[in-house]
């Protein structure tokens, strides 16, 4: 979880793998196999579609110009940051023109998810409570 929780706090600049792995005590090898144990990713392969999903994201919401995008995700300029989304057979430039994000395969953050699901999770035993504690009531 920690390094997920890196991931996407570092979604917007680069990560060192060597320093991550060396944090949590593990050589980068385990990490990665670690991680894609639990997650079906590798570690660049979850980062790359998570910033993906982002930027299309900020693509179809927001009328920021793709070149502050491409800063604001540490690609040098717009040009990578069009490279990077031709990878996943986008163009930038179409999605502005009112595409739907329905059609792409988007990764959703995997800490969000379990936070989601804690918070149902949680709603779900307070709502059992409630119920029990009303039974016994009466």
């Amino acid at each position: 979880m920690e390094t997920l929780i890196h991931i996407e706090w570092n979604l917007k600049g680069t990560i060192d793998m060597q320093h991550l792995s060396n944090e949590l005590g593990f050589t980068e090898k385990q990490l990665n196999e670690a991680f894609y144990e639990q997650t079906s990713f590798s570690i660049q392969e979850y980062m790359a579609k998570r910033r993906f999903t982002e930027i299309m994201k900020r693509l179809a919401q927001t009328c920021d110009e793709v070149a502050v995008i491409a800063e604001d995700f540490s690609f040098p300029n717009t040009n990578t940051l069009v490279s990077f989304l031709q990878e996943f057979n986008v163009n930038p430039f179409c999605i502005r023109k009112g595409y739907l994000l329905d059609g792409f395969n988007l990764t959703e953050s995997i800490v969000d998810s379990v936070i989601n699901r804690l918070k149902i999770a949680g709603s779900y035993q307070t709502a059992i409570k409630s119920l029990n504690s009303s039974i016994f009531v009466s």
